[in-house]
């Protein structure tokens, strides 16, 4: 299991302050009355989605490796 090898472990971790980041960044966007953040917090975001989905693509690369040895 990826989680269970120490590079794993690290990136789930970095993977969920990822996912922190990013909600603070939707959260933000519901309140803001400011125009010149609300982009600002829309490209954040999107920063963070793409983290998270590249954790996902490592992750499953990985997987794919270690199933056929």
């Amino acid at each position: 299991m990826y989680m269970s090898t120490l590079e794993g472990h690290k990136e789930y971790q970095k993977a969920h302050n990822d996912y922190d980041m990013l909600k603070g960044c939707i959260n933000r966007i519901f309140i803001t009355d400011d125009k010149e953040e609300l982009p600002r917090l829309y490209e954040g975001a999107k920063y963070y989605l793409d983290l998270i989905y590249e954790y996902g693509h490592k992750r499953m690369d990985w997987k794919k490796e270690h199933s056929d040895q």
